[in-house]
């Protein structure tokens, strides 16, 4: 008897998700499900992106697409590098990426290791790699400085941005329909995977990662969403030390907003944007107002009190531009409207 119970256990123990990850990893990742309709191409192409190559660590062709933006409608120096779900190609976020090119702002979305046209195999840690990898490519292919990038994940995308900021420095993250954790929504979508504790599961704790996060963070999720229930939201949301902006879209799921919602989400991406350019202005005038005032005591001219002046005056338009955002999301009702949250 104690032998079958032994053997139970090991078998128990050797078939967790956290010893034999290759058992579980076509339901984490799905590359071939829901991938984007004709139609879906075609809405695509007609965006006016420009199909991208690139390398990965692994000398893996991973495919691309940039967008260059619209000056005429922003200003803002920001730069959006997207990190898609656990499901899917590009094709099939063509209706988002048509809401997120409305900003005016330049954009680069990529397809992890073995999704859509990307050449390797499709793993988690492979598609975490392949996200330092467009985040390198991005600043090497487009000139852009780090704090001028904003990490938008949606879903598993959005863990893995989570992931990507704590080695990679860049100026805002947006969390879009995303979970607190793989263990937990794990655990919550697959109810035979309750018989194993939490250190047996995956180790992708995005609100602990947000705990060390200094940046700008914008949650968005939908009160709706039946495959990410609303309170992993709550949970990032309470991770995140400052700067946090939780965003409800009350009347949409997980990958589906209603045209009221819609306009909810680009407002809140717009007023988040603007955040993030204060910011990285407020950043300049810091700068500068320090190399004037050691240019100052090394016996040059400084013009300090110009430099004290402005960099007042980012700090005042960056308040009021984070005032703006936090404003508008706490106009849009959410769960709490239902539930007693305290």
């Amino acid at each position: 008897m104690e032998t079958i119970v032994l053997v139970f256990a090991v078998a128990w123990l050797l078939l967790s998700p956290r010893l034999a990850p290759g058992l579980y990893m076509r339901f984490l990742l799905r590359p071939d499900k829901n991938c984007g309709s004709p139609e879906d191409k075609q809405n695509l192409h007609a965006l006016g992106g420009e199909e991208v190559y690139f390398l990965n660590g692994k000398g893996k062709r991973l495919r691309g697409f940039y967008f260059a933006g619209d000056p005429e409608k922003s200003q803002s120096p920001s730069f959006v590098l997207y990190s898609m779900g656990n499901d899917g190609d590009i094709e099939k976020r063509a209706s988002i990426l048509a809401l997120l090119l409305r900003t005016g702002v330049p954009l680069f979305i990529y397809e992890y290791s073995g999704f859509g046209k990307s050449q390797g195999q499709p793993t988690l840690k492979n598609a975490i790699d392949d996200s330092h990898d467009a985040f390198d490519f991005v600043v090497e292919r487009f000139n852009k400085k780090s704090e001028e990038i904003v990490l938008y994940g949606e879903s598993l995308g959005g863990a893995i941005s989570a992931r990507l900021l704590s080695n990679r420095s860049a100026g805002a993250l947006i969390l879009k329909s995303s979970f607190s954790s793989l263990a937990r929504i794990s655990q919550e979508l697959c109810v035979w995977l309750r018989i194993y504790p939490s250190i047996l599961l995956p180790l992708m704790d995005t609100g602990k990662k947000l705990q060390s996060v200094v940046v700008p963070v914008l949650i968005i999720h939908g009160h709706l969403d039946r495959k990410i229930n609303w309170r992993h939201a709550l949970t990032l949301y309470s991770n995140c030390p400052a700067n946090r902006t939780l965003l409800w879209l009350p009347n949409s799921r997980h990958a589906f907003m209603t045209e009221a919602d819609e306009v909810i989400f680009f407002n809140g991406v717009s007023m988040m944007l603007e955040v993030v350019s204060k910011a990285t202005a407020m950043i300049h005038a810091h700068c500068q107002y320090y190399d004037w005032h050691e240019a100052g005591e090394m016996g040059e001219p400084a013009l300090t009190d110009e430099s004290a002046a402005s960099l007042q005056l980012s700090i005042e338009d960056y308040r009021q531009a984070a005032g703006m955002l936090s404003s508008f999301a706490s106009s849009v009702d959410g769960p709490q409207k239902f539930y007693d949250l305290r």
